[in-house]
């Protein structure tokens, strides 16, 4: 008997009270679940699991897994019905090794001691989750060390011992992205991975912690790096209790590494295009630029990194 890949080549479910659709990279849209496939079936009790969880716990988002797969749930409230919206989860997380970056970016994010705030941005949907959650994992991999994740909800399958390292994944509570940070601290682990820098409270927590020795990982929204700093800046200087901290002097000292990313291509055969700003501690004409807020001079400074770097001039 053939054995039934459930919802296979599917990556998002939309679970409704009426009926249940599908879609993924190889489907045009939309696609409703075959009434007569086993994926109906699986479906039905996949959606009760999620209304099970939405009355048990009453978060609007949250993961589950489900027959050996995992999803993040997201609650939809329509005119007529409740829909759980589902979201894959890899299976595994990713080496960094699997997202094709130039050596030389690869060899600085896996730099063994590293501290810092390495900010992994773009728009919605490119994959940001998916490099910084590579960065952790490949670094455990290498290095000895603790990493805790503050993410809302956890995504990929970091949990656990891994080569060389340990990493224990936390839920924010309430969203409260700030306070995890700052239990996260308590702990003294070597790397916190701050699943989405939201708010200016979580802004100054991840600075605060990048110049204390710790090497953090936040993803944040940008359309381009200089908007990503210039955000950064904005978030952090509406955080609470920062009349006597210069911000931009906080991101010249704290930011190790800026990166800004997008997928191109058909969707079912994306690559991943990658800038850096790269942040060294004595790269002090880099670091003036920061504490100036130049952030229009930013974009030129990335281009003459990325140049010397393809020409093989910086390792």
């Amino acid at each position: 008997m053939q054995k039934v890949v459930l919802f296979e080549g599917v990556t998002d479910l939309y679970l409704g009270e009426t009926g249940f659709y599908a879609a993924g990279p190889a489907m045009s849209g939309l696609a409703p679940l075959d009434m007569t496939l086993p994926e109906h079936e699986h479906a039905v009790r996949l959606r009760e699991a999620c209304e099970s969880r939405l009355k048990e716990h009453g978060n609007r988002e949250f993961s589950i897994r489900h027959e050996s797969t995992s999803w993040r749930v997201s609650v939809l409230e329509s005119t007529i019905e409740t829909v759980f919206v589902l979201r894959r989860f890899p299976d595994h997380s990713p080496d960094l090794s699997d997202l094709a970056l130039h050596p030389v970016l690869r060899d600085r994010l896996l730099r063994e001691r590293l501290t810092g705030l390495i900010l992994v941005t773009g728009a919605f949907g490119n994959g940001k989750t998916t490099t910084a959650s590579a960065i952790v994992k490949t670094r455990l991999d290498l290095h000895p060390g603790v990493a805790v994740t503050i993410e809302d909800p956890p995504e990929m399958p970091l949990e656990g011992r891994h080569r060389r390292g340990v990493c224990y994944q936390t839920w924010a509570r309430d969203g409260d992205f700030a306070r995890g940070v700052k239990a996260a601290a308590r702990w003294a682990p070597s790397m916190i991975y701050l699943g989405e820098i939201r708010d200016g409270d979580a802004a100054m927590e991840a600075l605060k912690a990048a110049i204390n020795g710790v090497l953090v990982i936040a993803t944040m929204h940008a359309s381009d790096v200089a908007e990503a700093l210039e955000r950064l800046h904005i978030l952090a200087s509406h955080g609470q209790n920062v009349e006597s901290l210069s911000i931009s002097s906080l991101m010249a000292s704290g930011l190790r590494c800026l990166l800004w990313q997008e997928l191109l291509g058909e969707p079912d055969a994306k690559r991943l295009s990658m800038q850096m700003l790269w942040v060294d501690e004595d790269d002090l004409t880099l670091k003036a630029k920061i504490r100036d807020q130049a952030w229009h001079q930013v974009p030129g400074e990335v281009k003459v990194q990325m140049g010397r770097i393809r020409a093989g001039l910086d390792r």
